[in-house]
C-alpha cells in the first residue's frame, strides 16, 4: 500500500512503476469518481466492481471490518521475519525483508474470508 500512497503524493513514472501491476489503477478507477479507500482493495476486478456501483461508496466501515477480520497475506513465518536490519551510514534502519516483500507482491498470496 505504501507504493500506492507514494505515487499519490508524488506521481512520477518511477513511483508508478514501483506499484505491483495488480494494484495499479484500473480503467474503471480512472473513469468513475470513487472514494479513495476503494483504490486500496487488492483485487483489480473487485476494485472495478466497487468503483462502478454507488452503494459501495459509503461502505467504508463494512469494508474495513471485512479487511480487518479476514484479509490475509498468508505469511507462514514469524512476524519478526517480515523485517530486517539495514545498517545506514549514521544509524541502523529496519526495512522489509526482501523475501517478505516478494511474498506480498504476489497477489496469489492474498485471501479474504
Amino acid at each position: 500500500m505504501s507504493t500506492i500512497i507514494r505515487w499519490h503524493i508524488s506521481p512520477t513514472r518511477a513511483n508508478y512503476a514501483s506499484i505491483p501491476p495488480w494494484l495499479r489503477p484500473t480503467p474503471a478507477q480512472i473513469i468513475y469518481p470513487h472514494a479513495p479507500w476503494l483504490g486500496m482493495f487488492v483485487w483489480p476486478r473487485g476494485r472495478d466492481r466497487f468503483v462502478q456501483h454507488a452503494r459501495y461508496q459509503n461502505a467504508h466501515d463494512t469494508m474495513a471490518r471485512l479487511g480487518n477480520e479476514s484479509l490475509s497475506i498468508n505469511w507462514a513465518h514469524k512476524p519478526a521475519d517480515m523485517f530486517m536490519n539495514a545498517e545506514a551510514a549514521d544509524r541502523p534502519d529496519i526495512v522489509l525483508n526482501p523475501i517478505f516483500e516478494r511474498h506480498i507482491r504476489n497477489l496469489d498470496n492474498w485471501t479474504v474470508g
